[in-house]
């Protein structure tokens, strides 16, 4: 029999694995869309199609070491509360506003 913490760890890291699942099928679905479109749509070659691909990937390129290393040095409650928090920043503006002087939200437009 399992204990109820065991249970409990392997509820949410199934969760967890699903959602990293979810996103980079999203994220994969996303490239080969943005090429489709720029052969279909905007009959791209060979060359915009390579500086397409290049630019979608750079930022991984160039942040993913850096990343790692400030993720080893920083400590992880800090570093996870950090992420989160800048995962939701783009819907920020279109959450209610807590203040009745507070001018209206670009979302209820």
């Amino acid at each position: 029999m399992e204990r109820p913490q065991t249970a409990r760890l392997r509820f949410r890291f199934t969760h967890l694995a699903w959602a990293n699942l979810g996103a980079q099928s999203a994220e994969q679905i996303g490239v080969a869309a943005a090429t489709l479109f720029a052969v279909l749509g905007l009959g791209a070659g060979a060359g915009e199609i390579g500086t397409l691909q290049t630019v979608q990937t750079l930022p991984y390129l160039l942040l993913s070491i850096p990343a790692g290393v400030l993720a080893d040095r920083v400590s992880k409650r800090r570093l996870m509360t950090v992420a989160r928090r800048s995962a939701r920043s783009p819907w920020r503006p279109c959450s209610p506003s807590s203040s009745p002087a507070a001018p209206p939200s670009p979302c209820s437009r």
